[in-house]
């Protein structure tokens, strides 16, 4: 069993990739790749400390704690 397995994919998450946590509730982490999130996303995230990233499951069960971008 690795110490911190991917939310997505199952895989344990190194600091040797790119990876984020979820900042709701379920604090999992996810390799980046395999979050759909693009490059410019996750820099922004690193930058900007009021912005807060939520997987997939933890936003659909909690949808108004986190602002929806309009899509595009």
């Amino acid at each position: 069993m690795s110490l911190y397995p991917c939310g997505k994919c199952g895989k344990e998450v190194t600091d040797q990739e790119p990876s984020i946590g979820c900042e709701l509730g379920c604090d999992s982490w996810y390799h980046v790749s395999c979050t759909g999130l693009t490059a410019r996303a996750f820099q922004l995230l690193g930058k900007d400390s009021r912005i807060r990233w939520a997987c997939d499951r933890c936003a659909n069960h909690a949808p108004s704690a986190l602002p929806r971008l309009p899509s595009s």
